[in-house]
């Protein structure tokens, strides 16, 4: 692991269009504080968590691309807190 974390929050956001292909974004929190918000990416379901921590490798926060959010609390006893909504209109998910 990199920087020390004591929390982490992922805020995502996600909406479909008419042919069913789902979108999202995620803004990503350590300790308390913003580090940054994905653009608009393609996936549906949890896929926010994982772009979350895609970004969370690239800013030096983890240096394991695949670390579940078990790991996270339960060996590297990190406070993790997610949550999601869906936009019924691309333009909320693009002002997110």
């Amino acid at each position: 692991m990199g920087k020390k974390i004591k929390s982490l929050k992922f805020v995502g956001a996600r909406w479909q269009d008419r042919n069913g292909n789902t979108y999202h974004k995620v803004k990503v929190y350590v300790n308390g504080k913003l580090i940054g918000t994905s653009p608009v990416k393609y996936g549906y379901g949890t896929q926010y968590l994982y772009t979350g921590k895609a970004m969370l490798k690239e800013k030096g926060y983890l240096k394991s691309g695949s670390v579940s959010n078990w790991t996270l609390v339960k060996d590297m006893k990190i406070k993790v807190e997610d949550n999601v909504t869906d936009y019924p209109r691309k333009k909320d998910l693009n002002n997110f």
